[in-house]
């Protein structure tokens, strides 16, 4: 699976909030059910294509 600029955005903004506050737990919760669901999908990165991702970083 490959991110379009768009997911990126999302998910550098998701990292930026992680770093800014720490989140409630309702919220935390959400947010882990949300990750669970695109786990389920499919939508989710092996070992191997991370190790590729950050060569290139």
């Amino acid at each position: 699976m490959h991110l379009n600029e768009e997911e990126l955005t999302e998910l550098e903004t998701s990292l930026i909030k992680f770093t800014e506050q720490p989140v409630s737990i309702d919220q935390y919760n959400q947010e882990m059910k949300e990750a669970e669901a695109e786990f389920d999908k499919g939508e989710c990165y092996s070992h191997d294509e991370i190790e590729k991702m950050a060569k290139e970083w």
